[in-house]
């Protein structure tokens, strides 16, 4: 397994590491894969792509069969191309990259460009014409802008429009200058692009300017211990 146990993604990667752990327990207790026993080996890729395809390196040198990661899409989309076509096959744990049809890559879950129109559809049916994004600049958050995009241009969207846009580096610390300018804008509800600790950012950044508004967030964050951590 290419895990993120350390770096911006470790939030995800320590409930992965306990999940699997809790799926190799099931697995075993039933006998195992034809009374094999399962054991996941996890590799740390620092929440760094470079790193993350010197470990997809090693596992393909070691003709490993299968492996499982990483959790970011930045990590997931460098590796990707690596075993497309060849295999081995991937299973990535993030859903905003997939492989090509017929190839050795599959991804968790709904694709983010379904997650985006399902999220805005919702907006709509709300009532909540007016709308802000505010989204991290790397290409993760590129590509689900371009989903949002894409969703509102819908015919069953026309009455919808964006008030504020407002970008940020994954490295800052605040976003009080986003925040002002979100607000000035008077959305109805906001929607985010940032996974972990950069979320945070971004609530904390909204209680500071006093904005209170219905607020989605990427489905990475949807880790219960995290987000009971914002309570404040």
């Amino acid at each position: 397994v290419i895990n993120s146990q350390t770096g911006g993604f470790a939030f995800v990667g320590q409930k992965t590491v306990e999940t699997l752990h809790v799926l190799e327990g099931v697995v075993n207790s039933s006998g195992g894969i034809n009374g094999r026993p399962v054991q996941f080996v996890f590799s740390d890729d620092q929440t760094n792509a470079v790193v993350a395809v010197q470990l997809a390196n090693a596992a393909i040198a070691r003709s490993v069969p299968v492996f499982l990661g990483p959790v970011s899409a930045a990590g997931c989309s460098a590796v990707i191309p690596l075993v497309a076509k060849n295999g081995p096959l991937d299973y990535c744990f993030s859903p905003v990259t997939t492989g090509p049809p017929g190839g050795y890559v599959f991804s968790v879950g709904a694709g983010t460009a379904a997650n985006n129109m399902v999220i805005v559809r919702f907006f709509h049916n709300k009532g909540w014409r007016r709308i802000a994004i505010i989204a991290t600049t790397d290409a993760s958050c590129r590509d689900a802008e371009r989903q949002i995009d894409d969703a509102l241009q819908l015919p069953e969207n026309h009455d919808m429009r964006v008030v504020a846009r407002e970008h940020f580096n994954p490295a800052d610390l605040s976003v009080a200058a986003q925040a002002t300018q979100i607000k000035a804008g008077a959305p109805q509800a906001l929607l985010t692009c940032a996974s972990g600790t950069i979320f945070g950012t971004i609530l904390h950044g909204l209680h500071d300017a006093g904005l209170e508004i219905p607020t989605a967030a990427s489905s990475a964050n949807m880790v219960a211990a995290q987000l009971s951590g914002y309570g404040a």
